[in-house]
């Protein structure tokens, strides 16, 4: 039986995947990572969900791309930061 707290882990490694494949489809310009992140913030806020986490997540998820790709991952983590600081100010709950 799932509980809430697997249950939300497993919504934000599906998140966490969508936003990865965003950031590299933006930089490669076949994707708008800020308007996808916008989209899911909507859906998720409109679930009551912490967009600070979502935030948090992003910074997180553009840590490991530095550090697993280095120099080629330079301009995807730039992009994930870049959007968590727009996660950051929006939204009643950011």
């Amino acid at each position: 039986m799932a509980t809430k707290t697997t249950e939300v882990w497993s919504a934000s490694r599906h998140d966490t995947s969508y936003c990865l494949e965003w950031a590299i489809l933006d930089v490669e310009r076949l994707a708008d990572l800020e308007r996808e992140v916008t989209w899911l913030s909507d859906i998720l806020d409109s679930r009551g969900f912490p967009l600070e986490r979502l935030r948090r997540n992003l910074e997180l998820a553009a840590d490991v791309v530095a550090e697993r790709l280095g120099r080629d991952g330079e301009t995807v983590a730039a992009r994930l930061r870049a959007v968590a600081a727009g996660v950051a100010n929006s939204g009643p709950h950011g």
